[in-house]
C-alpha cells in the first residue's frame, strides 16, 4: 500500500513540473537558442527539469506496480 501512495505522489510532482517546464522536441529547444529570446541556462535549465519530471512519473508507474504485487501477494 506504502509502494502505491509513493508512486502516486511521484507521479504528481513529476506531472506538475512537466506541466511547468514543458516536453519539448531538442530541435525546439534549439530553435529557442537562435532566436535568442531564451538564454542558453535557462533552456538547458527546462530541458533538464523536464526531465526529471520524466524519471519521475517512470519511477511512479514503478512504484504503483510494486504496490499492486506486493498487495496482491504476488512477491
Amino acid at each position: 500500500m506504502y509502494y502505491s501512495i509513493i508512486g502516486l505522489v511521484l507521479d504528481i510532482v513529476g506531472v506538475i513540473l512537466i506541466y511547468y517546464f514543458g516536453l519539448l522536441p531538442l530541435k525546439m529547444f534549439h530553435s529557442f537558442l537562435r532566436d535568442h529570446t531564451v538564454s542558453d541556462e535557462t533552456v538547458e535549465r527546462y530541458h533538464k527539469i523536464s526531465g526529471i519530471g520524466m524519471i519521475l512519473l517512470v519511477l511512479g508507474f514503478v512504484f504503483q506496480i510494486i504496490g499492486t504485487l506486493v498487495t496482491s501477494k504476488v512477491f
